[in-house]
């Protein structure tokens, strides 16, 4: 499933230090390429600009990076049509951001509180709009037909009191972030670097009788974070089940004070992020001993379904191709995990591939990045979930999901 051929560029080394002897991820460069792609869907659209309030969007346009998941709605950003950005972080990052991003050229204001729920909250509302439409203006702008990327009533308001145009912002962000370019790309594979060390070290130096799913977890969040995992809590988490907990199906963050017994089976789901690039894949290990044949044989049968789906996943066919190989209805109806989805600023986007995907087929398309995932169940404490992160290339998907399988279920 490798693309082989060496001259692509998007075969930058998954590295995190720069070197002036090989060509690594140009940072100016993703920031140009990511602008560049917004104002495109912008103009497509029709629209002078669009008003960010998610995280993922305004980092991926601005590069504006503060207080992120942890104060939603306390940070936002601006993009018009044309010209520069705007980035409104909280107080506490407005002079680091102002003296840590030249690309803005200065446009980087205090925000206002958009979470405020008290009497202010619609005048803080009102304030930041009228600020947000102004900039739209200042760059040669009617300012009079916007998108927003999430709804908040208050700001709705607020764009109604100035007679403004509201245009859902969410697909044009979707149509700009889900090809990625070959820096996107090289931050995904150091993100699937990354993960594949923190899997390992979870699986093959703590999983073992007598530890806790959160044991396990502990260490996988650990050494992501030793080995330059960024981002917040959506950016670093582990589903962690073990024994009675893998079916049927627990999917409690960070997993619970299970202790694991020898001979169980444990599933991890490991989604972490670097540089604001999101990676999700998971493995099913046996904690130790040998697992039974019908783990054996579910184990089997799961991964070659899984593969089936993933080997659709080329340029040219479609979501609702990938889907059609996860047909079978016990599954669908009664797990709803065999799914696909993009990943890049979030670990989950589009395009989607679920039951719906045959009403709504997406074309593929080269630069797609997206993670494929399966589930059977064979009674209690008895399951297999995989999942993978592939590329799609122009020879079809590429995994970067390294970690491998446990050679006690799939040999």
């Amino acid at each position: 499933m490798a693309d082989t051929d060496m001259t692509k560029s998007y075969y930058l080394p998954p590295s995190m230090q720069v070197a002036d002897w090989e060509d690594r991820v140009d940072m100016k460069r993703l920031r140009r390429d990511r602008l560049a792609r917004v104002q495109t869907a912008l103009t497509k659209a029709d629209v002078d600009g669009i008003l960010l309030l998610k995280p993922e969007n305004f980092r991926y346009a601005t590069a504006g990076v503060g207080m992120e998941v942890a104060w939603w709605l306390t940070e936002y950003g601006v993009v018009p049509r044309q010209g520069t950005p705007y980035f409104y972080p909280t107080g506490g990052d407005m002079q680091r951001a102002q003296l840590t991003m030249p690309w803005l050229e200065g446009n980087v204001k205090p925000a206002k509180n958009l979470d405020e729920v008290g009497a202010r909250r619609q005048t803080l509302a009102d304030m930041a709009v009228q600020e947000m439409i102004e900039d739209i203006k200042r760059a040669g702008l009617k300012g009079t037909r916007v998108a927003v990327d999430l709804f908040n009533y208050p700001v709705m308001k607020a764009l109604e009191k100035l007679n403004v145009e509201v245009v859902d912002g969410e697909p044009i962000m979707v149509e700009a972030r889900i090809i990625k370019s070959q820096d996107e790309i090289a931050l995904l594979r150091m993100a699937a670097a990354i993960n594949d060390a923190a899997m390992y070290h979870a699986f093959y130096e703590v999983m073992r009788p007598g530890v806790r799913e959160t044991d396990v977890t502990a260490a996988l969040i650990s050494k992501a974070r030793q080995l330059g995992c960024t981002g917040a809590s959506d950016a670093l988490r582990g589903f962690a089940s073990a024994g009675e907990h893998v079916n049927p199906y627990y999917r409690v963050i960070g997993g619970t004070d299970k202790i694991l017994q020898p001979g169980e089976l444990m599933v991890i789901d490991s989604h972490l992020a670097f540089m604001g690039y999101h990676v999700d894949y998971t493995r099913t290990y046996v904690v130790s001993g040998k697992p039974t044949q019908q783990a054996r044989d579910l184990y089997k049968r799961n991964y070659e379904y899984l593969y089936r789906g993933i080997e659709k996943a080329r340029p040219g066919n479609t979501t609702a191709d990938v889907a059609a190989e996860w047909n079978e209805p016990s599954d669908w109806s009664r797990h709803t995990l065999d799914f696909g989805h993009g990943i890049g600023a979030t670990g989950h986007e589009a395009p989607w591939v679920t039951p719906q995907a045959k009403n709504d087929p997406r074309v593929l398309e080269v630069g797609m990045v997206m993670a494929f995932e399966t589930y059977k169940g064979g009674g209690l404490g008895i399951a297999s979930r995989i999942e993978e992160d592939a590329i799609i290339t122009e020879n079809g998907p590429e995994i970067i999901s390294k970690i491998h399988h446990d050679p006690k279920l799939l040999d």
